[in-house]
């Protein structure tokens, strides 16, 4: 199977991975946005994830094979970079706070020993529940819809192992270097994505030298026959220019003003669509991954379940602010901002003392939250805005008032990179001795000019940058505001 890519040109696939392409759960992505609303700012940005997997797929095998891989963990790799999307909610990202919301409430149940026994029956709750805080995320959906949905039997027959690709979506794998090209802070993911999402937006801020940065990737043995995936250090430079793309991508495109807003209106309508039963539940999601009808859990389900909605009657009929809400987003009307501001903040990343660190960390960047949220909250209450902001409506703060008690007001936080004290704690949370194993994530420089291959994280190195940013967090604060009649 021979297809053509906007980014690559002809891209080929094998025949088995193309029945995997054509599973109607796979197809489902070409109706699911890759940047959710991003089209209501950048009109282009209108590709879809099932682009941007056939993509992923393309460039892990590119990787593989640059890196003489063995041909079985070829296959593992791209089928699972290939599926990698496969469990994505309607709008993307958007919706996977409310299905969070929803699977803390079954969490707090199920600690106090409250679940009923069809709760505890669902295999796709129980799944959710066994990863980690905020687990209904697209990525551990899509391990279950590898190992437990109708997909799994096209899988096998690439001579894959379902329960291989489940474990290297989550980023759990044995093997270290195929979770690095995975999940990491160089994966092919964000190669795809940084790339893919620039060119539709026309913001180049996506922009690096990908083939540069994949001829200069290699496999380091570190101990118990592991590898590591690194970066020669001549390509130190472009590294770092990937980061930098990365963090001015997630400035420019993923927290743009207007973008976040419609994003943040949408999980409001879900939560609603949610209690009303338009939108599945957990419960029902999983009847409906057995029965096939999750091939419709997409972009335009949504947006027709908002449209139901409005036209329903009696005691189901939407509010006057519900319908208003539903309004602004179908019709993508003007939502204002009262209040646009950047912080930067900065802190101490020398201290010896690992604990000390994260704790003098932890408490500057909440200071800073708690004095930036203050500041915001009187130049809100001078001005008088939240007395005519529809967004500050009691019926709307109800519905997101455990996410965000002072919405309107959104305070976004980025880390430019992590610093090189976070890549050690969270290795010595998990091993008295510091591993590299377990810092897999953070960029591996690779030293070809030093007699033992010396390999350090890009965040430890003097002369890199990524150390000088690495201490630095920003933080967006931004009120919106929808006048009441419209």
């Amino acid at each position: 199977m021979r297809v053509y890519d906007d980014l690559y040109g002809l891209i080929d696939f094998t025949d088995d991975e193309r029945k995997v392409i054509q599973h109607p759960y796979f197809q489902r992505l070409r109706r699911i946005g890759q940047l959710a609303l991003a089209h209501y700012v950048f009109p282009g940005a209108t590709h879809s994830r099932f682009s941007h997997s056939l993509g992923v797929a393309h460039l892990a095998g590119e990787a593989a094979r640059r890196l003489h891989l063995p041909k079985d963990e070829e296959s593992l790799l791209r089928i699972s970079a290939l599926l990698l999307d496969l469990g994505h909610f309607p709008l993307s990202h958007s919706l996977e706070g409310v299905y969070n919301a929803e699977l803390s409430r079954h969490r707090r149940e199920a600690d106090l020993s409250l679940e009923s026994d069809s709760l505890m029956d669902s295999s796709l709750i129980k799944h959710l529940l066994a990863g980690e805080k905020d687990a209904a995320s697209h990525e551990v959906l899509s391990s279950y819809l590898v190992k437990y949905s109708s997909i799994a039997s096209e899988i096998k027959k690439c001579g894959v192992d379902p329960r291989d690709v489940a474990k290297l979506i989550r980023g759990n794998h044995e093997s270290i270097h195929l979770n690095q090209m995975i999940h990491s802070d160089i994966d092919v993911d964000t190669m795809d994505y940084l790339r893919r999402d620039a060119k539709a937006t026309g913001i180049n801020y996506g922009e690096f030298s990908l083939p540069y940065l994949l001829g200069n990737l290699s496999l380091e043995p570190v101990d118990n026959d592991k590898k590591l995936l690194c970066v020669n250090r001549k390509a130190l430079h472009t590294a770092e220019h990937f980061v930098l793309a990365k963090y001015f991508y997630y400035l420019q495109i993923l927290f743009h003003k207007k973008r976040l807003i419609y994003d943040y209106i949408a999980q409001i309508i879900a939560r609603w669509l949610l209690e009303r039963g338009l939108l599945p539940d957990l419960m029902k999601l999983q009847q409906w991954i057995r029965s096939g009808d999750f091939s419709r859990f997409d972009d335009q389900f949504f947006i027709q379940r908002i449209q139901d909605w409005l036209r329903e009657g009696g005691e189901k009929a939407p509010s006057d602010v519900q319908r208003r809400l539903c309004s602004v987003l179908l019709n993508r009307e003007i939502v204002k901002e009262k209040l646009d501001r950047e912080y930067l903040v900065e802190y101490e990343s020398t201290l010896n003392d690992l604990i000390q660190f994260e704790i003098v960390k932890r408490r500057t960047l909440e200071q800073s939250k708690e004095r930036f949220e203050r500041d915001a909250l009187d130049y809100i209450k001078e001005n008088g805005f939240a007395d005519r902001n529809l967004l500050a409506h009691k019926e709307i703060r109800a519905a997101i008032a455990g996410d965000h008690p002072h919405f309107p007001l959104v305070i976004e936080r980025s880390f430019i990179y992590p610093t090189d004290r976070d890549t050690y704690l969270k290795a010595r949370y998990q091993s008295p001795e510091l591993n590299p194993l377990l810092e897999r994530e953070t960029i591996k420089v690779l030293d070809l000019q030093t007699r033992d291959r010396n390999i350090k994280n890009i965040n430890e190195l003097p002369n890199s940058m990524v150390r000088w940013l690495s201490g630095r967090t920003v933080f967006l604060v931004r009120y919106y505001s929808i006048d009441m009649d419209g």
